[in-house]
């Protein structure tokens, strides 16, 4: 089984905060743009997919490891190599839900240099002190927050907070840590849950992606 990352279904509610404008922004915020331009270059190898949720009121739970397999167009593409339990093989195959990374990939819109984003310096986190980030969107139905921490000398990310709200649609909460790799961060572990809001279509899913073993994209 291949999937090719990204594939995500909160890409368009995400991209929507790529149309927030402001004025120029700080010089930090444009190092922390530096930074995660600078962190595409990764690509992690292997990652680890654990889901634990509720859909068509069944349980639903998974843990599914892939491993970077080859390449579509520039876009990594990953194979199952495990997954518990097994598919049942007179059924027809599950689809692999969206994974953290893809969703994290997607936050990648929010880096704009005109982006309408507020700074708090000085706050305390995991024992360090970071500068903090916010910024808000609203777009009709659409409610979108995020928090993000980073290094207040080089901009570089330690972890992103996400809210999404759309009325009648969905809810997720996306917590994101990273880790310093190559002068710069990728995010290694993506924590979400995900609340489908749609009358009758009820689903609660709790998904938590690791990544790891990290190269240098090919030229």
């Amino acid at each position: 089984m291949k999937r090719l990352i990204p594939a995500a279904g909160a890409a368009l509610c995400l991209s929507l905060f790529a149309s927030a404008h402001a004025e120029p922004a700080d010089q930090l915020w444009n190092k922390t743009i530096a930074q995660v331009t600078a962190a595409k270059v990764f690509v992690a190898q292997d990652t680890e997919l654990v889901v634990d949720g509720v859909k068509d009121g069944k349980d639903v739970k998974k843990r599914i490891k892939s491993h970077l397999s080859g390449w579509d167009k520039e876009k990594p593409l990953y194979t199952v190599v495990e997954i518990e339990p097994k598919d049942d093989p007179s059924k027809p195959a599950s689809k692999t839900p969206a994974d953290g990374a893809s969703f994290s990939e997607m936050t990648t819109e929010m880096f704009k240099p005109d982006a309408k984003v507020t700074r708090s310096d000085g706050q305390v986190l995991n024992g360090k002190t970071w500068t903090l980030f916010q910024m808000k969107k609203s777009d009709g139905p659409m409610d979108m927050t995020m928090k993000l921490w980073v290094d207040p000398a080089t901009g570089s990310p330690h972890k992103m907070e996400n809210h999404i709200h759309g009325t009648f649609m969905m809810d997720v909460q996306m917590n994101t840590s990273y880790t310093p790799q190559g002068g710069t961060s990728v995010p290694t572990r993506t924590e979400m849950q995900i609340e489908v809001l749609i009358p009758f279509k009820g689903a609660k899913m709790h998904l938590v992606n690791s990544a790891s073993n990290w190269i240098v994209h090919p030229v």
